[in-house]
C-alpha cells in the first residue's frame, strides 16, 4: 500500500490512516526512473518530484509519437505548459528540516516539472506550471494554443501531471466527501458516491494547424476553440455553477465558429461526485442537448474517462482531451466505463444525451467533440475539437524508397541498452504491419540520435527481425554498424563533388534499376537535358556506354544529384559541400 511508510511514523498517524482511503489508480513503479537517459545524477533524480520524472518521459514518448525528434526542438522558441497542483513530495521532503538538500527547492517546486522540460531539451519558449486544481490540464492546453496563435511558439508541450505521494490530500477529500472508500469512479452512474485519486502525466504536442500541414506531421485532431472562465461567488468555493459551465462551454464554441448540433460527442469532467455531475450533465444538456432542441432520437453522445484511469486532478484535463482526440481519430465512441445504472438525478429522458455503453462506429463526415474540465476552486474550463482536414502529405527528401535494402538506426545514451532496445524493435517488427520503409524512414528522421549508434541494413521485414535479433545478443555481421559518436564532434561529413575523370561505364546503372529516388532525380534531369543536348541520361546511364565528353560531365552532374537524394533520404547531412570543376555545378544545386 502506498501509505505504509506512514503507519510507521506514530500511533495516531496509524489510527487515521485506518480509516483513510487507501484505494485509488496507482502506478505500479512509481520510482522508476531512467535518470541517466535525461543525463541527471541519481542523488538530484532521487530530490525530484516523481510528478518532475513522469513529465519528462512522457513529454519524450508524446514527441516520439508526434515523430518529432526532441533534440531537433534544442534551442527552438518551443512552449511548455504543465498542469500541476500537487505538492505532496515537497512536504515529504521539506519537513525533514535536517534533511534539506539545496536541489530540492526546483526539485520539489511546481515550477520545475515545466522548468525541467524546458532545461533539458533547451526550449527558449514560455515554460510555466498551471495550477488551476482538477482544470490545469485543460487551462495548460488553452495556453498553448494562445501562445501558438500569438506567434510566441511554433511548437507547444502541454498536459498535466499528478503523483500521490501521500496521504494528507486523500484524508482532506475524505473530510470533504469527494473521494470514494472504493477508490472507483463511476461516472453518471446511480452507485457514484465519489472519485478515486489517479495518478499519471498526460502530454500533448500543438502547432498551428498550417505549420503541422506544411511540415508533413500526423494530425489527430485541430483544437477549434477553447474558453476559460471562474464559478464566482456560489453556495461554497468549492460548489458548482451551471450557468457558468454554460456559458464558459458556449463562448469555446463562439471561438470555434460551430455550431453546438454540429458536436456529436462531449468528454465531460464528471468525478462521480453526488453534487458535480448532475450539476454538469444539465448544463452540457442546456448547451448540446434538449437546450438547443435537439432531436432526442439523435442524442448527443457523452462519456468520461475517470473510470478507466481515475481522476489525474491536474492531469485531469488533458486526459480527457487526448481520450475525445483518439475517439476522433478512430472514428469511434469509445464505452463507458463502470456504468450500468444511470443517475436518476440526470433527466436522460429528455436531456437528449446518452452514455455510451458500448464502442460503436462514429460516421459523421465532420466529426466534432467538446471537453470539459472544472477545478475545484472554481475554474470552468471547455474547448471543442475536430477532425483535420484530408491533405496529401509533401513529397520531400525525408522519403525512403519503396524497395530494399533499408537502413534501420537504433541508439541509446548508454551503450548496454542495445540489446533491450533491439529486442524490443524486433519483436514490434515482427508483429506490425506497418511498412518497412516507413519504419525505417521513422527511425531515420523522427527519432533523436543518442551517442551510441548503431545501423542495420535490411531487405526486407525477415532480414530485419533476424539482424535485430543478433544485435540484441550483442552480435553483429556484415550488415550491422556499431559505434560511438563523441559529443560536439563533427556536424556532418564532408561531401566532395568530383570533375570530369570519375566516371566509369555502368555507372550508376543498378542504382537506376533498384532506387527510385535515384532514378526519379535522373529522370527530371533528363527531360530538361533532352530538349538541350538532344541525348538522354537516362538511356545513357541504363545502356552503360557513354560517348562523349559532353555526355560524361552531364552525367557526372546527374549521378550527384541523383546520389545526394538517396543519401538525404537515409539520413545523412553534410557538415560542408565542395565541388572541383562540373561538380561545382551539383555542389552548388544540393547546397541550395
Amino acid at each position: 500500500m502506498r501509505w505504509e511508510p506512514y503507519f510507521r511514523r506514530d500511533s495516531r498517524n496509524s489510527d487515521i490512516l485506518k480509516k483513510t482511503t487507501s484505494r485509488g489508480y496507482f502506478l505500479e513503479r512509481l520510482e522508476d526512473f531512467d535518470a541517466s537517459f535525461f543525463g541527471i545524477s541519481p542523488l538530484e533524480a532521487e530530490l525530484m518530484d516523481p510528478q518532475q520524472r513522469i513529465a519528462l518521459e512522457v513529454t519524450w514518448e508524446a514527441l516520439e509519437h508526434a515523430g518529432i525528434s526532441a533534440t531537433s526542438l534544442a534551442g527552438s522558441d518551443t512552449a511548455v505548459f504543465i498542469g500541476v497542483n500537487s505538492d505532496d513530495y515537497s512536504r515529504l521532503l521539506l519537513e525533514d528540516i535536517p534533511g534539506v538538500e539545496a536541489w530540492m527547492g526546483i526539485g520539489t517546486a511546481f515550477c520545475g516539472v515545466p522548468n525541467r522540460i524546458s532545461y533539458i531539451l533547451d526550449l527558449h519558449g514560455p515554460s510555466t506550471a498551471v495550477d488551476a486544481a482538477c482544470a490545469s490540464g485543460l487551462v495548460a492546453i488553452h495556453h498553448g494554443r494562445q501562445a501558438l496563435l500569438a506567434g510566441e511558439s511554433k511548437v507547444a508541450i502541454v498536459g498535466g501531471v499528478n503523483a500521490l505521494t501521500g496521504p494528507g490530500l486523500t484524508r482532506v477529500l475524505d473530510k470533504a466527501g469527494a473521494v470514494t472508500p472504493e477508490g472507483r469512479c463511476k461516472s453518471f452512474d446511480a452507485s457514484a458516491n465519489g472519485y478515486g485519486r489517479g495518478e499519471g502525466a498526460s502530454i500533448l504536442v500543438m502547432k498551428k494547424l498550417s505549420d503541422a500541414m506544411i511540415d508533413g506531421d500526423k494530425i489527430l485532431a485541430v483544437l477549434k476553440g477553447s474558453a476559460v472562465g471562474q464559478d464566482g461567488k456560489t453556495n461554497g468555493i468549492m460548489s458548482p455553477n451551471q450557468s457558468v459551465q454554460e456559458d464558459v462551454a458556449k463562448k469555446a464554441l463562439q471561438v470555434a465558429g460551430v455550431s453546438p448540433l454540429s458536436v456529436a460527442f462531449v468528454e465531460a469532467h464528471a468525478t462521480s461526485t453526488p453534487v458535480g455531475d448532475p450539476c454538469e450533465v444539465a448544463a452540457i444538456a442546456s448547451i448540446y442537448g434538449n437546450g438547443i432542441n435537439r432531436p432526442k432520437d439523435q442524442p448527443c453522445k457523452i462519456g468520461s474517462v475517470k473510470p478507466n484511469v481515475g481522476h489525474l486532478e491536474a492531469g485531469a484535463g488533458s486526459t480527457s482531451m487526448i481520450k475525445a482526440v483518439l475517439a476522433i481519430a478512430n472514428s469511434t465512441f469509445p464505452p463507458q466505463a463502470n456504468f450500468q445504472t444511470p443517475n436518476p438525478k440526470m433527466d436522460w429522458e429528455n436531456n437528449a444525451l446518452e452514455v455510451v455503453r458500448d464502442a460503436c462506429p462514429w460516421v459523421q463526415d465532420q466529426k466534432r467533440a467538446g471537453v470539459c474540465s472544472y477545478g475545484y476552486g472554481g475554474t470552468v474550463a471547455h474547448a471543442v475539437i475536430e477532425q483535420p482536414p484530408s491533405f496529401s502529405l509533401p513529397q520531400n527528401e525525408g522519403l525512403v524508397s519503396e524497395s530494399g535494402p533499408y537502413m534501420l538506426f537504433l541508439s541509446t545514451p548508454q551503450s548496454q541498452r542495445f540489446g533491450e532496445l533491439a529486442d524490443q524493435l524486433a519483436s514490434w517488427v515482427q508483429e506490425t504491419t506497418v511498412p518497412l520503409r516507413e519504419i525505417a524512414n521513422t527511425l531515420g528522421h523522427h527519432r533523436s540520435h543518442h551517442s551510441h549508434r548503431c545501423a542495420i541494413i535490411a531487405d526486407d521485414r525477415e532480414d530485419a527481425f533476424n539482424l535485430l535479433r543478433l544485435t540484441g545478443k550483442e552480435t553483429t555481421d556484415a550488415w550491422t554498424v556499431k559505434g560511438k559518436v563523441s559529443a560536439g564532434g563533427s556536424k556532418g561529413a564532408v561531401w566532395v563533388f568530383s570533375g570530369h575523370g570519375a566516371q566509369w561505364n555502368d555507372m550508376g546503372k543498378q542504382l537506376l534499376e533498384f532506387e527510385p529516388l535515384f532514378y526519379n532525380a535522373i529522370s527530371t534531369i533528363d527531360s530538361i537535358v533532352r530538349g538541350v543536348l538532344e541525348f538522354s541520361p537516362l538511356e545513357a546511364l541504363t545502356s552503360g556506354n557513354f560517348d562523349s565528353t559532353e555526355q560524361h560531365q552531364v552525367l557526372t552532374f546527374a549521378i550527384q544529384i541523383g546520389l545526394s537524394a538517396v543519401l538525404r533520404a537515409r539520413g545523412a547531412r553534410p557538415g560542408a559541400i565542395i565541388g572541383h570543376s562540373v561538380g561545382e555545378i551539383a555542389a552548388s544545386v544540393v547546397a541550395g
